[in-house]
């Protein structure tokens, strides 16, 4: 009986054991802490965040809100940037390289919420212990574990991707070794309108056809229910198989899908889209969570049971065998899901739809959220034990009434279409 009370009392005690941080960890902490203090003081940071958002808007009317610093779970320092009246940036500072930009989201955190705590491209912020900023509110010790420890895994695979995106000039503009080519004006136009300022994301050197399908889309589409990555896989899977329905073959979707779900949409032709309803992925996967490609390609097959559409969903399975510029190139948009296994059999995963490329080793993607329709991303921030899916149709175009302008009406091609 003694040795079982010991077993049981030393079993208690080793998950506080676990969590008490050692003093290596305290001092990289302080020596984190004090990199920080003295990157936080370096002004330049500020003009290369103007200067970045001058490159892609070529508009002077964007401010600086604040700055805050955050890290990874592998001691890299990142720097926020939220812009007036909208957009936001995130900079790897030992590389110089952009992870996430955008022109026009409305950044959802505070400073405070975010400051000193932890970052992962994708996947967004989260406490010390693995608990995401804003949406979780209720999270197990054991996942908390569990979680602490895939972020972890995940910012040491990105640590080694990091170094092959450095951007050298904007490392020599942070030294000062190179002036800013962008020159701060103030009162250069006169703010009638935060719409007209807040511009759209640059045009990228290849983008899908119709790709304002996915750059006008800044409502939720369907709803993500935002759950440390939560419904995300199903929320992108949901836009390719529109996208397909719309563009490609009117069949991916069921009468029932296009009657029920579908909000058609209201305007010219090209400057609206149609959305799914909120009750499309609680109709079809009412158990939704985390997704990884392969996943995602099954439910697809599934979705598509008995439908009459001669097409190829296809999926790469923690490795990537054709480069997602390629897949643009060829017209096909894709879901990128950055996901691993613990080993437990868990995962983290978040998806998102990529729709355009970049020369620069940067991409374009719907983030699958309110107003996150247009995110410039950097590849550093993909990690090659990530995936994608991807749907090519080989069937011919069927027209279907998607927008409506007036008495008229016209398929997603662009097709008039009588009432």
């Amino acid at each position: 009986m003694k040795k079982n009370k010991l077993l049981i009392i030393f079993s208690l005690m080793v998950p506080l054991i676990t969590f008490v941080p050692s003093k290596t960890n305290l001092r990289e902490t302080l020596i984190l802490e004090q990199k920080i203090k003295k990157i936080s003081k370096n002004d330049r940071i500020r003009k290369l965040f103007l200067e970045e958002i001058y490159n892609l808007t070529k508009s002077f009317n964007y401010e600086i809100e604040y700055i805050t610093f955050v890290k990874d779970f592998s001691n890299n320092i990142f720097a926020v940037a939220t812009y007036s009246p909208g957009g936001y940036a995130i900079l790897h500072v030992k590389t110089g390289n952009f992870i996430e930009v955008s022109t026009n989201a409305i950044f959802e955190y505070e400073k405070s919420e975010i400051e000193n705590k932890y970052y992962v491209p994708l996947y967004g912020f989260f406490n010390e212990s693995g608990k995401k900023i804003k949406y979780e509110n209720t999270i197990s010790a054991q996942d908390s574990y569990s979680r602490l420890n895939h972020l972890k895994e995940i910012s040491n695979k990105l640590n080694t991707n990091y170094t092959k995106y450095t951007n050298f000039e904007n490392l020599e503009k942070l030294k000062g070794s190179k002036e800013f080519i962008y020159k701060e004006k103030f009162n250069v136009v006169e703010k009638t309108s935060e719409i007209e300022i807040c511009k759209d994301a640059p045009k990228a050197k290849y983008e899908v056809p119709y790709s304002w399908y996915f750059r006008l889309n800044d409502k939720e589409f369907p709803k993500n229910n935002g759950n440390g990555g939560g419904n995300c896989g199903y929320v992108s899977m949901a836009m390719m198989l529109l996208y397909a329905d719309m563009f490609w073959s009117a069949g991916y979707l069921s009468v029932y899908d296009y009657e029920n779900f579908i909000t058609k949409a209201n305007g010219n032709y090209g400057s609206v889209v149609p959305t799914f309803s909120n009750d499309f992925i609680d109709y079809h996967w009412p158990n939704s969570s985390s997704l990884v490609p392969l996943d995602a390609g099954d439910l697809v097959d599934e979705f598509m049971n008995g439908k009459s559409i001669d097409y190829d969903c296809k999926t790469t399975i923690w490795v990537f065998s054709k480069s997602i510029d390629d897949l643009i190139k060829d017209g096909m948009p894709v879901s990128y899901y950055g996901s691993l296994y613990d080993k437990d059999g868990k995962k983290i995963n978040h998806a998102v739809t990529v729709y355009g490329s970049y020369d620069d080793g940067r991409l374009l993607a719907h983030y699958g959220g309110v107003n996150m329709h247009q995110v410039i991303m950097s590849k550093a921030g993909m990690f090659e034990l990530g995936g994608y899916m991807y749907i090519e149709n080989y069937e011919p175009h069927v027209h279907r009434r998607y927008i409506l302008n007036n008495e008229k009406a016209y398929c997603g091609c662009g097709f008039l279409m009588s009432c």
